[in-house]
């Protein structure tokens, strides 16, 4: 998909790269925490308001 975008306009090639690393930056943040928790016993769920008060 973003290979066909940037042989149409290849001036968004620096766009697409910048999201894709930020897509991976983001997964790799989350893979830590889900990991961190998991490994230390603990659920990777964030707790919703309504359940703290």
């Amino acid at each position: 998909m973003a290979g066909g975008l940037v042989e149409e306009d290849p001036r968004l090639l620096p766009d697409v790269l910048f999201g894709a690393a930020a897509g991976l930056a983001i997964d790799t943040l989350m893979t830590r925490y889900i990991m961190d928790a998991w490994e230390g016993g603990r659920s990777s769920l964030r707790r919703s308001e309504a359940m703290t008060s």
